[in-house]
């Protein structure tokens, strides 16, 4: 059986580099996935502590104008990290072909884009319509589009490799859920369609969900990585 080590260098894993080198973007990855930790428990907080605030119908980003508002822009930078570590993370570990450098690419926009909207927030009531209003919205847009677009890219990829394959049915299942959530919810956005009354509640399954995708991602990143077992110690494949 081959190593995870021996498998990665076939697909064009990174070589060596010194052992915390070699995992850094592991250990940035993780502490990152404490931002969307934080957000939930931002969103907890808020409808045992904000009057008429609900999670069903508000978006996050109301939380914004109260006074959890510097905690959910916190969560959203340190989101930003999990993000830009994972896509290191794809370009440490697996180097070879566009789609991995494409779906690296969509995670480093989205990261920023996740930055931005913690920094520029929406209008309370939408209007009107300011230039920090709108590099909000449309922030929030590319970021909510980068999931998707990354796990359908990738899904190929997944399918073809037989260290990635059982991820395959995951990945299409999580990225076709999300892009039809965003799809509603964009809808309803539209001038002259009624709005969408569980608004609030579809951004958060959205986000649940390629949060969930991403964290898999980052464990399983690090264990073809070997950052579980020391550089010396080979570990057998179970694919």
């Amino acid at each position: 059986m081959l190593s995870y080590s021996a498998n990665n260098r076939a697909i064009g894993a990174a070589p060596g580099g010194g052992e915390f080198f070699r995992c850094l973007w592991v250990w940035l990855a993780l502490v990152g996935i404490a931002g969307p930790l934080l957000l939930l428990a931002v969103d907890v907080v808020a409808v045992l502590t904000v009057p008429q605030y609900d999670p069903v119908r508000d978006v996050m980003s109301n939380l914004a104008w109260t006074d959890l508002g510097w905690a959910q822009s916190l969560g959203l930078y340190i989101s930003a990290l999990m993000l830009g570590a994972l896509a290191w993370g794809f370009l440490r570990v697996v180097r070879v072909g566009l789609r991995w450098r494409s779906g690296a690419g969509l995670f480093f926009l989205a990261a920023v884009c996740f930055i931005l909207v913690g920094t520029f927030h929406n209008n309370h009531g939408f209007a009107p319509v300011t230039a920090a209003h709108l590099t909000h919205t449309i922030s929030a847009v590319v970021a909510t589009a980068a999931f998707p677009a990354t796990a359908l890219l990738l899904a190929g990829e997944f399918r073809r490799r037989k260290l990635w394959s059982w991820l395959y049915l995951y990945t299409i299942t999580a990225a076709g859920a999300g892009l039809a959530l965003s799809l509603v919810a964009g809808v309803s956005l539209l001038p002259g369609v009624d709005d969408w009354p569980w608004f609030g509640l579809g951004e958060r399954i959205i986000f649940s969900n390629g949060v969930v995708w991403c964290i898999v991602m980052i464990f399983w990143l690090w264990r073809l990585a070997g950052c579980d077992a020391p550089a010396a110690v080979p570990v057998k494949s179970r694919c």
